[in-house]
């Protein structure tokens, strides 16, 4: 009905590919404009001449901002093979200095998932990868006040493949998963391998 108002010039959605298809049809028919900002799983590129300071700054602030429940984070994190190790460990260093907590806590720098469905489905995707090979190279804590909460604490992943769920899905939380690349042809390959 909405749709159809004719009061209703512009629909604007955040959301699914699979309802942006619907709405972007039925405005279609409407002749309405529309502004859609759908499901994605965006990457992030490091080469070896990266200033890696910045780009584990970058890439935490994504990872951990909202806990990592943004449309438009970075899912896929691609490393240039011999700077990996290097990287990852500013990684690391970075994330063990947030600490999680509620809104109300002035020191908290990380909150809850959404949901309980939201943590459900972090914990499936990462432990899914850990059965499936990764290797879990940073785990941090959720501290004891707040365990009755939805909090999952930053993780890092290494050793993914690109057809590992944690890689093809959004995830919606602060999971970094790592992959190396040589070339940037193989990366750019790899980044654009996405139905997205």
């Amino acid at each position: 009905a909405l749709l159809e108002d004719p009061e209703v010039r512009l629909i604007a959605f955040t959301g699914s590919t699979q309802t942006g298809r619907y709405l972007m049809t039925e405005a279609g028919r409407q002749v309405k404009r529309v502004c859609l900002e759908l499901g994605g799983n965006a990457p992030f590129i490091v080469f070896a001449d990266a200033d890696l300071e910045q780009a584990a700054d970058d890439v935490v602030w994504l990872k951990t901002s909202n806990s990592g429940q943004v449309c438009v984070t970075a899912n896929r994190i691609f490393v240039e093979r011999s700077i990996h190790e290097p990287f990852i460990e500013r990684v690391i260093l970075r994330l063990k200095r947030h600490r999680r907590g509620s809104g109300t806590d002035p020191k908290a720098t990380m909150g809850p998932l959404i949901d309980q469905r939201a943590l459900k489905k972090v914990k499936s995707l990462v432990e899914g990868a850990i059965a499936a090979g990764a290797r879990v190279r940073y785990q941090g804590e959720v501290p004891d006040a707040c365990r009755n909460g939805y909090f999952y604490p930053p993780v890092v992943l290494a050793d993914v493949s690109a057809d590992m769920p944690v890689v093809c899905e959004e995830v919606f939380g602060p999971v970094l998963s790592m992959m190396t690349f040589d070339t940037e042809s193989e990366v750019l390959r790899m980044a654009n391998d996405t139905p997205y």
